[in-house]
């Protein structure tokens, strides 16, 4: 039983790592196994395999990771709505800021339903002449 044991934590350290290495190398599956001991010649096939499967973990260790950089983000952000020299760029991150603090205005499409089946066949030509030009 304990060696049962031991392999299963050795799977979930493995697992870690290779959630760790896929992030942290931007993706790679096949350099992920590569890192946790796979050989070169499986590499790719359990490298599609984990990354299938350890899917929810390695969007979670993304998330965490993105996570790490949102304070000095919005630092920069207000920076460049402060101090650029391009009207443009200060523009640009005041509407950035703007939106993310939920003032982003609402794009909104109209549409129109036509019932084309109860229309007569002159009814029809003139709405299609109206949507050709």
């Amino acid at each position: 039983m304990d060696v049962v044991v031991e392999a299963m934590k050795r799977d979930t350290e493995r697992d870690k790592s290779f959630v760790r290495h896929y992030v942290d190398n931007g993706g790679n599956a096949t350099a992920a196994a590569r890192a946790v001991g796979i050989s070169d010649v499986s590499a790719s096939a359990i490298g599609y395999r984990l990354r299938k499967r350890l899917s929810t973990a390695i969007e979670k260790a993304s998330r965490d990771e993105i996570y790490g950089y949102v304070v000095p983000a919005a630092t920069q952000l207000f920076r460049l709505m402060k101090e650029a020299k391009s009207e443009s760029v200060r523009l640009a991150a005041s509407k950035d800021i703007l939106d993310r603090a939920g003032f982003k205005p609402i794009e909104r499409q109209e549409v129109t339903v036509t019932e084309l089946n109860k229309m007569t066949v002159q009814e029809l030509r003139a709405e299609l002449e109206r949507l050709m030009n």
